[in-house]
């Protein structure tokens, strides 16, 4: 699998070789409450209703509250770079531009709290989600937990800058049962950030809603797992651009918001199977 290369020196980014294992195992949790939390998604097919959701959501959002504690030690430790002083000020400079999202998603872990005792009690009824379903594996994947700043359309949805909590969503882009994929967007509590962009995204042809995707992911998240062969067939000048407008791309690790369903590109051949799957009256 691919990954974005996090050791360059320029920009656009790169794509480089990871490990399967690397690349989809997440440390957080000892090996035996991984099992019994997640077993039911991780030992028997995945369902899309709030039970199975609620665990994907989690698993995502913990991951992203876990490295950023991981970057809020880093930063306050000092990270010394001397035998890459190239990339050293860049890499300061990263820190100082990531610390302030960082410490309020931390700060906002409560949230996490919430969802953890809300699962452990078997009450799923304030978990949110829409889903597709695709008919082929995606030959990119991810999860993820975000905080947005404007819909598919770029109308802005919140104030990343606000000192008031943020809204978080999860994306998980995953294969399903064998040969099928499935992409779940989803979160706890009303938020209407979060459905504003949904609405916005639900709005999107359907023929486009695959491609609409992969562009979100480009532009949204930090960890994406994509298939070697399928990033080789990519002319050079398609992965220029996915680079270019990735999280990491358009200026050193700044994160862009701009209107995803501006770019007609047709990345994939996934194909949408039947009406998204949601719980709220889309």
């Amino acid at each position: 699998m691919l990954d974005f290369d996090m050791t360059a020196t320029q920009s656009p980014l790169r794509m480089v070789p990871k490990g399967v294992s690397k690349a989809s195992t997440f440390t957080g949790y000892c090996g035996y409450h991984d099992n019994q939390l997640f077993a039911p998604i991780e030992d028997r097919d995945l369902r899309v209703d709030q039970h199975h959701v609620s665990l994907l959501a989690y698993r995502s959002l913990t991951m992203e509250l876990y490295n950023k504690h991981r970057l809020s030690d880093l930063y306050t430790q000092g990270l010394d770079l001397e035998d890459h002083s190239d990339i050293q000020e860049r890499v300061e400079s990263l820190f100082g531009m990531a610390m302030p999202g960082t410490q309020m998603a931390i700060s906002d872990g409560q949230i996490l709290a919430s969802m953890g005792q809300a699962i452990v009690n078997g009450d799923f009824s304030d978990f949110y989600y829409y889903a597709l379903e695709l008919d082929c594996v995606p030959q990119i994947l991810c999860s993820a937990g975000r905080t947005l700043a404007c819909d598919v359309n770029g109308a802005p949805v919140q104030d990343l800058a606000s000192p008031d909590a943020l809204d978080l969503i999860s994306v998980n882009v995953l294969p399903h049962r064998t040969k099928y994929g499935l992409a779940v967007f989803a979160w706890y509590g009303k938020s209407e950030p979060n459905e504003q962009f949904i609405r916005s995204f639900d709005k999107v042809a359907h023929d486009r809603k695959a491609n609409v995707l992969v562009d979100f992911m480009f532009h949204n998240v930090e960890s994406i797992i994509v298939s070697p062969k399928w990033w080789d067939e990519q002319e050079a000048a398609v992965k220029e651009r996915l680079l270019s407008k990735s999280y990491f791309g358009g200026s050193w690790f700044t994160p862009v918001n701009y209107p995803v369903t501006s770019d007609e590109t047709r990345y994939v051949n996934w194909n949408v199977v039947g009406k998204p799957q949601n719980n709220l009256n889309l």
